[in-house]
């Protein structure tokens, strides 16, 4: 027996060697990642691959201690289960193609702590591509050791010649006995070595896939055109864009490649179904244009009713609020701002058009006359009701001079708290509801523009008005932000508007920031550090949302950093991944969990 390893054996060994010492980068990794974190899901991805990637690595090393011959009947339960567990890797490889080229070569170009977080999911993500081009590669021997063996057996094949006339009678009345076919057999009767197909099953799964991605395509231009969200191919929006460039970039290069192989296995495959539906399904798929089919389907059915009644109100919509706008503005405001016309413009779900009015440009507060202007305009309009923040409960309109409406109003606007800023300040939002025939809602702020802004100190006024046939869970009101949320924020609030008003004191002068803390409104546990100077630059917080403390930065505002001048307000709060790293790398309104004192 030869002592030399054949080179298939040899290739074999090296593409599972290299392909387990690529795994084990991973996991050494994605673990390292985990211990940064503390989580450890992703180590469960990477630990499904482990039985199939030992038992391969362990088989092809097996295949020394056998003659060849040995090896090559071993090997083919290897190659059985390389293909059960590769076809799988191949297929979801293929799908999710598009957000693996977008996703995996960010991990790349990430900061170290957001590579961290996002190892668990990316680098198992692209092992599956790794696995891919290993099972590629053991297809590539396994078809190389069956086209030697269909050579062999093609030399070996005895040629019959006939002697003379009386032996070629014989041979044709009398035909030996036919050999049982095998699927290794050669299928000419030269003893030529037929042409194996080029990579049949990955063409006709290719295939298969462009066919359900062009009847995907299809079936979504269906109900995009069915809801009234698809008239023509020229401005389908954004999902439906997405698809055809997939289809006709991506999807149609896949379905020229899979047509010109399926013609080339034509006269090869002997799997009838596979040679036939190859190039069919590749045909297909570039024959169709992306949403043809899909809106012909609609046309024949027509909108939803859904969409018929969309479309109706945005028609209700559209007429009333051009209406609105024709028939003057409300007293005291001087522009039309942000029209928008959903009848004209198709906003797909949402039929409510709206329009704004707005008064630009005073010095001082003109809150009163905004407000009955507004009461006056709504309740000729149709209002029932008006409405505050925090709840916006609905309280009933009395006349178009309400008191009670005004009174509030100017409450609303007046009162909110005038603070040194920078850049402009809303106030609270004043509402005013609709709910008869044509649902409606206005909403009135007052704007105090602020030191940086072009008209420094300036009070603007912006009356919003639209309807409500699709009501908008998110309006001004519903407080998405947490008690622990506002606590932070109106403690930097606090100690930014101490600095403003007190531009010549050191930003964290001990008795500044000490005052600043006697004004916050909340009643939580707030600890400055004290350093050995007498300054403040560390405040301990324990908030409503946590029972952990977490150290909180007011280190001055950097301008050059923030990329702004200090706003004076809403600020906002980043994180750092320990005290440690806060205090080496201290900006305004950062924080980390743990007390200041670690």
């Amino acid at each position: 027996m030869s002592t030399t390893r054949p080179a298939w054996i040899r290739r074999l060994q090296v593409l599972y060697v290299v392909t387990l010492g690529i795994w084990l980068a991973a996991v050494a990794y994605v673990a390292y990642a985990a211990i940064q974190i503390g989580d450890w899901s992703g180590m469960g991805t990477l630990a499904m691959f482990a039985p199939g990637l030992i038992y391969f690595t362990i088989a092809s090393r097996r295949l020394d201690a056998v003659p060849e011959e040995v090896a090559k009947e071993k090997v083919r339960t290897l190659f059985r289960w390389q293909r059960i567990t590769g076809i799988p890797a191949l297929v979801g490889a293929i799908l999710g193609f598009i957000p693996a080229a977008i996703n995996i070569p960010m991990l790349l170009v990430l900061a170290p702590g957001d590579q961290l977080y996002n190892a668990g999911m990316l680098v198992p993500w692209a092992m599956v591509y790794v696995f891919t081009v290993t099972f590629l590669s053991a297809e590539a021997v396994r078809r190389g050791l069956k086209a030697r063996a269909l050579a062999e057996q093609a030399a070996a094949a005895p040629t019959p010649v006939p002697t003379d006339a009386s032996t070629q009678v014989a041979t044709e009345s009398t035909p030996p006995p036919a050999e049982p076919k095998t699927p290794e057999s050669p299928t000419t009767a030269t003893g030529e070595v037929p042409k194996l197909p080029i990579a049949p099953n990955l063409f006709l799964v290719g295939g298969i896939l462009l066919a359900m991605f062009t009847i995907q395509v299809e079936m979504t231009a269906f109900q995009m055109a069915r809801d009234g969200q698809l008239d023509d191919l020229g401005s389908p929006g954004m999902v439906f864009s997405f698809f055809q460039f997939v289809d006709l970039f991506l999807g149609n290069a896949a379905g020229l490649v899979i047509l010109i192989f399926g013609i080339i296995n034509w006269s090869r495959d002997t799997v009838r179904f596979r040679k036939i539906a190859t190039p069919l399904l590749a045909a297909f798929a570039l024959a169709v244009t992306p949403g043809t089919l899909g809106m012909a389907a609609a046309g024949f059915t027509g909108l939803s009713p859904e969409a018929q009644t969309r479309d109706a109100n945005a028609q209700i919509s559209s007429d009333w609020i051009n209406n609105l706008m024709e028939s003057g503005n409300p007293v005291g405001f001087t522009e039309l701002s942000d029209i928008v016309d959903c009848y004209a413009e198709n906003c797909a779900d949402d039929p409510d058009s709206s329009v704004t009015f707005v008064r630009l440009g005073d010095h001082e507060s003109l809150a009163v006359d905004m407000c009955a202007s507004a009461v006056a305009f709504a309740f000729t309009n149709g209002a029932t009701s008006w409405a505050i923040a925090p709840d916006y409960s609905p309280v009933a309109m009395e006349s178009a001079d309400d008191p009670a409406a005004n009174e509030m109003c100017v409450t609303s606007l007046a009162d909110y708290e005038q603070i040194n800023h920078a850049y402009s300040i809303d106030s609270a939002t004043f509402r005013l509801i609709g709910d008869g025939e044509i649902p409606f809602t206005m909403d009135l702020i007052e704007i105090d523009m602020g030191t940086a802004d072009v008209d420094p100190d300036a009070f603007n006024y912006r009356f919003t008005v639209w309807t409500t046939f699709v009501p908008d869970e998110l309006l001004p009101g519903q407080d998405q932000l947490s008690a622990g949320t506002h606590e932070l924020n109106d403690l930097l609030t606090a100690v930014g508007q101490a600095r403003l008003n007190n531009p010549d004191i050191d930003p964290n002068d001990g008795k500044l920031i000490r005052d600043a803390l006697v004004t916050y409104p909340h009643d939580i546990e707030v600890t400055p550090l004290v350093d050995k100077d007498g300054k403040i630059r560390f405040v301990t917080v324990q908030t409503s949302d946590d029972p952990e403390p977490m150290c909180v930065s007011i280190a001055p505002w950097d301008e050059n950093y923030e990329g702004i001048a200090d706003p004076g307000t809403g600020y906002g709060v980043s994180s750092a991944e320990s005290v440690k790293d806060l205090k080496a790398n201290p900006h305004f309104g950062a924080q980390a969990w743990g007390t200041c004192s670690e």
